[in-house]
């Protein structure tokens, strides 16, 4: 750097350790050359993520939504198996037709299958998300180890100081710089990204199909209970017939009962499907989504940080 581009710099600096107003400093840039304008400005980004990388910040409030993240899908697997016994009990239940003693006996439960096949899916998916969420909560603390932050800061410093006083940067240099900052802020970013993608999108049904969910597991469990056997107080004998008559009457038509289940059975499998697609998206598609896009901008992460663009 020459005598001028010296000069030129103290013109700068002086306004700032004056405290002057920031449109002074924007006269004094004017003043510069474009070429230095644009190192000075990629100098001071530089070191602005150097002291970045060194605060806690972003691994704690990654690390918040990740638990966050993390339970509710256990909630969700817990509701899932509990789900799942409340089937394999529905699933024996029997409706007897029996008007005079004899007849035959429906298993109505049996329409619950399909549901049951689709909740044990729903289970092992949520052990994937699970097994997900706690990689990207030890890929960030990964991110967060001291040495990383030292390395980052380091190198940042160093890469600022280039620009600034030989205006130029070797590319190895700015490829190492590249990589840093993504093993620093990759997880982060992505973790909160996939929380605002989460708030945004996917909270609404999460809520509205969990708590279906448990209410149509609800419905299961007092279908699959069997009927009170209440003591038959003595009674004469036209309300024996007229009871005699009721019961006649609601064992031979086990429709209604049917419908029940299998309206609650249709309902169940919405639930489920719904749950499926938002814990694909949060925890699987979306964190490989962002990771994705951070890892294809490193070419032109370290693009960015050359004064001398092709």
């Amino acid at each position: 750097m020459g005598s001028g581009e010296l000069g030129r710099l103290r013109m700068i600096a002086a306004p700032l350790l004056r405290g002057a107003r920031l449109t002074t400093v924007r006269a004094s840039l004017k003043r510069l050359p474009p070429t230095m304008a644009r190192h000075l400005l990629i100098a001071l980004l530089l070191v602005v993520l150097a002291a970045a990388s060194l605060l806690p910040q972003p691994e704690r409030l990654a690390d918040t939504r990740l638990q966050a993240a993390l339970g509710r899908a256990l909630a969700a697997f817990a509701l899932a198996r509990s789900l799942d016994g409340v089937i394999s009990v529905a699933q024996g239940t029997e409706v007897a037709i029996e008007p005079v003693g004899v007849g035959v006996t429906l298993a109505p439960g049996q329409l619950l299958d399909p549901v049951n096949d689709l909740v044990e899916q729903f289970s092992s998916l949520l052990l994937l998300a699970s097994a997900s969420l706690g990689v990207q909560t030890l890929l960030l603390g990964i991110g967060a180890w001291w040495p990383l932050k030292a390395a980052v800061a380091g190198a940042l410093l160093l890469l600022a100081g280039c620009l600034a006083w030989r205006s130029s940067a070797p590319a190895p240099l700015r490829w190492l710089v590249a990589i840093l900052l993504l093993l620093r802020f990759a997880v982060p970013l992505s973790v909160l990204a996939s929380e605002g993608c989460w708030r945004l999108l996917l909270a609404g049904p999460f809520e509205q199909a969990q708590g279906e969910l448990a209410s149509g597991g609800e419905l299961l469990a007092a279908e699959a209970e069997p009927p009170p056997v209440e003591a038959e107080a003595p009674q004469g004998w036209l309300a024996q017939a007229r009871s005699w008559w009721q019961d006649t009457r609601s064992s031979l038509d086990p429709a209604e009962r049917l419908q029940r289940i299998e309206a609650a059975a249709a309902k169940l499998t919405h639930r489920i499907v719904e749950l499926i697609a938002v814990f694909t998206l949060e925890s699987l598609l979306f964190p490989l989504l962002f990771l994705g896009a951070a890892l294809r901008s490193l070419p032109w992460l370290a693009r960015a940080m050359d004064p001398h663009p092709a």
